[in-house]
């Protein structure tokens, strides 16, 4: 179909709502928004040829179904980000449990085995502290918690005050 190009004088706000609303993707039935469509529609009803009203029904309808799938598209999506936090949530919780569990366990295993290393200089113990958290742990970083003279066992604060040094966390919960 040919069509003769032509000049319109239209007004420049009515002009720019229709650029607008092309724009932001708005539809009469299944077409865009546009200087076309508007005189289109416009030159029907001058000319009382408009749309059967069961046709403008069937093209509400039809948008209607656009909305809905866009809506269950979007709650979806939705749906999908609130699980991906509640998911990161629990592990963040996790982990931090697993940390502060980590802690409690070196602090009580420090204070068990600081007289056989300060006293009697088993530092073959020291091997089984870095068992504990082996990614954070290694043989020198707890060798050098313990003191080459004798010391007393420091207490339960002091040693998870020492176990959080190593494991170089927070205590959570505590």
């Amino acid at each position: 179909m040919l069509k003769d190009s032509f000049r319109v004088e239209a007004d420049h706000d009515l002009h720019q709502a229709i650029v607008d609303a092309r724009k932001a993707g708005k539809r009469q039935g299944k077409k865009l928004y546009s200087c076309t469509l508007a005189f289109e529609l416009g030159a029907r009803i001058l000319l009382g040829l408009q749309e059967s009203e069961e046709e403008s029904i069937k093209q509400d309808i039809e948008e209607i179904k656009i909305q809905k799938a866009a809506l269950a598209q979007k709650e979806h999506l939705i749906t999908e980000q609130l699980r991906l936090m509640e998911a990161s949530r629990i592990a963040k919780v996790s982990n931090a449990e697993e940390q502060n569990n980590n802690v409690q366990v070196l602090a009580q295993r420090i204070i068990e085995v600081w007289d056989d290393i300060v006293i009697y200089k088993k530092h073959n113990l020291i091997y089984g502290l870095a068992d504990i958290d082996r990614a954070r742990l290694n043989n020198d970083k707890i060798e050098a918690v313990f003191p080459k003279r004798y010391s007393p066992k420091p207490s339960i604060d002091d040693a998870v005050k020492i176990a959080i040094d190593l494991l170089e966390g927070e205590r959570v919960g505590a």
